[in-house]
């Protein structure tokens, strides 16, 4: 079956292409590799917006495979990777980027996100200055990653001097204080090191938390909460000055008795009511913010081997509702039994809100708690270690948790939640169990739609196929529907891809996508009618989709509707940049599309084409006695020719029009423009144009010649053209042009006929010394005839090659029109090769004005 193409590729458009001249036919693979990947882009970003990264990236990737050097698909994928923890997938596009680019960064930027995703600092810093080194990524995607190498340099206490050195070389923008904060960094490290004396033991449990766990525990302040009785001074010796009249006398101060060692002031209560008093302590001087009174009072604790697992609970009561700072400090992840409780970790966990990873291992300790005390789950941690996992990214062990409480608890909310979840990521193996025992959860045809996507990611395209249709038997869905068309169009099954694209269509008339997508298929189907009303139909549900605009036009043209295609063009022409920037055609390709519009304006408008030409033969005619065919007698001797021709309505299609025409001939005496005498001609006719594809044309002419037995003849008429590049080109410096013309002609009271076949080819240069739109085109040709158009009926024949030079200038576009005005002034030089004919040697000057 034929493969469903874009619009772009229709035959309409390639008929198009080749009178308005194509572009280059790289610019028509690129142009057919992104109109092949645009609706799977457009789908690919749907599902990822709804959370389906599966769905989406099979879709990105079939893009990828389209055209692999676009790196707009090539950083989604990555992404994509990343999100479901597949970093091998993030190497393998990153290393054929490196086989196919090696001087472009996006590969070693790739390497380096794989290692900074997956923590293998080696891959990260070895590849990061590599991608750094090159061109080929955005300034953001440059300066985002000089950040995260001189985080990691610094992080791992390695020089930054050489880093900044190569940041600065590459003239990459960067954050100017995170940059000093990271030189200042590194400079006090290195003090640091320098000025820091052997570490010593702790000597306290306060001491050694505050030294193991600096961000945990704050610094106390020097004004610290006594914590005993201060011990009496003694007093000191006083000797008077000794007086004539007295003896002098020593006091000295008693010695004061040995103070014995203090005791914790609430050791001898019993526990629960010392618990009490310490909970409430320690609450009032929370309450004070005073960080340094408790910390001295915890370390009594301690040292008075006071902090049971009851006094923790007693302080996670009373401090759970306003300090969990402290309360979290106090209380670590513990799943042993002589060291906590399970009210303590719950209220830990439930502390943690804005740490997720820590609030999921105390949930987890909760209910192991409980099991070694043989007691049943916690439903509320379970659910909590859940809500925890997914809020930490823990996907996979989320899942697991959720699947464990929905079997001790059954809910419909979680069970469709674990669902989708399992239809997200069908590579876990906890998802196979999830369908298995809780298949009434999913929608329906969701599961079937599931193992198609698979089978597509592995390639079996056809169970894909197979389950992509049970899923809509169970569940129609548009959006599946024009997934399966795409499967259906990549493996070339054209009818069953119209019948998906036709379903899409009628669940969701409102999808200005798949009214397009329908609307290519059906000019693929030779179906204009039904394909302009489908891509009108989009464009008026989505009036931003303006790149449809070119190919309505297109179809109007098609179907005759030439007055409605003028004004489509017009307004493509006027919104060009807007069109082009939604097709991503740039460049010389986006100048060439534009002028093929504008040709298109100027050849519906314009319903006359009239000529005036001249050939003047530079040299003598040795023979002139054996007349030869109203044509070729233009090929080779002096003349002047005019012709007038009126385009009418066509009989079938507007490919195929047909033409009124009059024309005149006067011959020429060599070297002059004298006329000769019984050299005239003149003639009346009809053409029509009988191929769509390729320039064939029937003709019928009444001729009146002067120097002819038959004065009045009738000339049947068939002839073929194909030029290639012969019009003006708005690109490129250069460009070839090549020419192919066939003729054959009966003519009915002379019985006799004529034969032509004649091809140019020659390079033409862009001369802008010149006036308007000019170039100067050397060319080789070669031109082989044969008639009876002579009083014996005697064959004459010839073969020709030849050489010139041509300047032609083209005169009479403006803003929607291409020029509809062609001069052409040349010098030719052609010698006989071959046939009977007596002249041998022709030197030709040629001069041509074409409308």
């Amino acid at each position: 079956m034929m493969r469903r193409s874009p619009l772009w590729l229709s035959p309409l458009f390639l008929l198009l292409l080749t009178l308005a001249q194509p572009a280059q036919a790289s610019w028509a693979r690129e142009k057919w590799n992104h109109f092949r990947s645009y609706p799977r882009m457009e789908r690919a970003y749907s599902l990822l917006n709804q959370g389906d990264l599966v769905g989406s990236r099979a879709l990105f990737e079939q893009v990828y495979r389209i055209d692999p050097a676009r790196k707009d698909v090539t950083l989604e994928l990555a992404r994509i990777c990343a999100r479901q923890h597949d970093f091998s997938c993030i190497q393998q596009l990153a290393q054929s980027w490196l086989t196919r680019s090696p001087k472009d960064a996006m590969g070693y930027m790739l390497l380096a996100y794989s290692g900074y995703l997956s923590g293998d600092n080696t891959l990260f810093l070895s590849n990061a200055p590599l991608a750094l080194q090159r061109t080929g990524i955005s300034a953001q995607y440059r300066s985002t990653l000089a950040e995260a190498w001189l985080a990691t340099l610094t992080r791992q206490g390695q020089d930054l001097h050489a880093a900044v050195q190569l940041i600065e070389q590459q003239k990459i923008s960067m954050n100017s204080s995170k940059l000093k904060q990271w030189k200042a960094q590194r400079k006090a490290a290195q003090l640091a090191l320098k000025a820091t004396p052997a570490p010593q033991m702790p000597t306290t449990p306060t001491e050694y938390v505050a030294k193991t766990s600096p961000n945990l525990i704050p610094t106390p302040t020097r004004t610290a909460l006594p914590i005993a009785p201060t011990r009496p001074t003694a007093t000191p010796r006083v000797t008077p000055n000794p007086s004539p009249r007295a003896t002098a006398i020593t006091i000295t101060a008693p010695t004061p008795s040995p103070t014995p060692a203090p005791t914790f002031p609430y050791v001898t209560l019993p526990e629960p009511q010392r618990n009490a008093r310490i909970s409430t302590e320690l609450y009032q001087l929370a309450q004070q913010h005073d960080q340094a009174a408790i910390q001295n009072r915890l370390a009594q604790v301690r040292r008075a081997q006071l902090f049971t697992p009851q006094l923790q609970e007693s302080l996670a009561k009373t401090l759970q509702r306003q300090h969990c700072d402290l309360l979290l400090n106090l209380i670590p992840v513990e799943t042993q039994a002589t060291l906590t409780t399970v009210h303590s970790q719950m209220a830990a966990a439930f502390c943690s809100k804005n740490a997720p990873e820590r609030a999921a291992a105390h949930f987890a300790a909760v209910n192991h708690l409980r099991q070694q005390a043989g007691a049943a789950p916690d439903l509320i941690a379970l659910r909590g270690e859940t809500d925890a996992l997914f809020a930490a990214g823990q996907t996979k062990a989320a899942m697991q948790q959720a699947y464990a409480l929905l079997q001790q608890q059954d809910s419909s909310e979680l069970g469709q939640k674990l669902a989708n979840l399992a239809l997200q990521h069908p590579d876990f193996a906890i998802s196979h169990e999830i369908t298995q025992r809780y298949p009434h959860y999913f929608p329906k045809g969701a599961l079937a739609l599931n193992q198609a996507r698979l089978a597509l990611h592995n390639g079996d395209t056809k169970t894909a196929i197979e389950t992509f249709q049970r899923s809509l038997t169970e569940n129609p869905d548009a959006n599946v529907w024009y997934e399966l068309a795409l499967l259906h169009a990549h493996e070339q099954q054209h009818e069953e891809q119209g019948h998906a694209l036709a379903q899409a269509v009628q669940l969701a008339p409102e999808q200005a996508l798949f009214h397009a997508e329908y609307g290519f298929w059906l000019i693929d189907d030779q179906r204009p009618e039904a394909a302009l009303k489908q891509l009108e139909l989009a464009i008026q549900l989505e009036p931003q989709r303006i790149a449809l605009l070119p190919q309505i036009a297109f179809l109007k043209m098609e179907l005759g509707l030439h007055p409605a295609a003028i004004i489509d063009l017009r307004s493509s022409i006027d919104q060009y940049q807007t069109i082009q920037a939604q097709l991503g055609i740039s460049g010389d390709a986006a100048e060439q599309q534009l002028f093929n519009w504008q040709r298109n304006v100027q050849t519906l408008e314009d319903r006359w084409s009239w000529s005036i030409a001249s050939q003047i033969r530079l040299n003598k005619d040795p023979d002139t006695s054996k007349a030869t065919s109203p044509v070729q007698y233009a090929q080779y001797n002096g003349t002047l020719d005019l012709e007038a021709a009126y385009r009418l309505a066509p009989l079938w299609d507007t490919a195929r029009p047909s033409w009124l025409f009059a024309r005149a001939n006067q011959g020429l005496d060599d070297q002059s423009l004298r006329a000769s005498a019984n050299s005239a001609t003149t003639g009346l006719g009809v053409r029509q144009r009988l191929l769509k594809d390729h320039m064939l044309i029937a003709s019928a002419e009444w001729l009146h010649r002067d120097d002819a037995v038959y004065r009045n003849d009738a000339m049947l008429r068939l002839s073929g053209s194909h030029p290639v590049n012969t019009d003006w080109q708005p690109v490129g410096a250069q460009w070839t042009s090549v020419n192919l013309y066939a003729d054959s002609a009966w003519l009915l009271r002379a019985e006799s006929y004529y034969l032509t076949a004649a091809i140019e080819a020659g390079e033409q240069y862009r001369a802008p010394w010149l006036a308007g739109k000019s170039s100067i085109m050397p060319f080789i040709s070669s031109i082989a005839t044969a008639n009876t158009d002579n009083p014996s009926h005697t064959v004459v024949s010839r073969v020709d090659l030849g050489v010139g030079v041509a300047i032609q200038t083209w005169h009479g576009a403006d803003a929607w029109r291409a020029p509809d005005l062609r001069q052409r002034l040349s010098l030719e030089i052609r010698q006989a090769i071959a046939g009977n004919s007596d002249d041998r040697f022709a030197v030709l000057l040629r001069w041509g004005l074409f409308h």
